[in-house]
């Protein structure tokens, strides 16, 4: 396995998972990292849209949201199962609690690397 280094970037109060974690990164410093990077692994947020502008791929886990809506194909795009769909998917993420449960657990994701 090929030992690279990891950044977390997130906001305040986000759980820090890794030594480097940047926080409240702007743009410009979002799309220097995305250019330096082998690869990027995002929820779906606004960083797979980003990433898909600066024209550099990545893997995008998703929970609620529907990647066929939401997702740009050249990402790989993990669901676990479209059963945890949000019924509708114009309301707010927000609107919806949190399940861990509905993320691709970690060792499918390492498999996509």
């Amino acid at each position: 396995m090929i030992e690279e280094p990891i950044v977390q970037i997130g906001v305040e109060g986000e759980v820090q998972l890794v030594d480097d974690f940047r926080k409240g990164l702007p743009i410009s410093q979002l799309k220097e990292l995305l250019h330096e990077c082998r690869t990027w692994i995002s929820c779906d947020s606004f960083f797979q849209h980003l990433g898909w502008i600066e024209g550099k791929k990545g893997i995008v886990l998703w929970s609620v949201s529907d990647p066929l809506i939401y997702g740009h194909p050249e990402n790989t795009n993990l669901l676990k199962d479209r059963k945890y769909l949000a019924g509708n998917q114009f309301l707010w993420w927000e609107a919806y609690d949190h399940n861990a449960e509905t993320f691709v657990p970690a060792r499918e994701v390492f498999k996509c690397l």
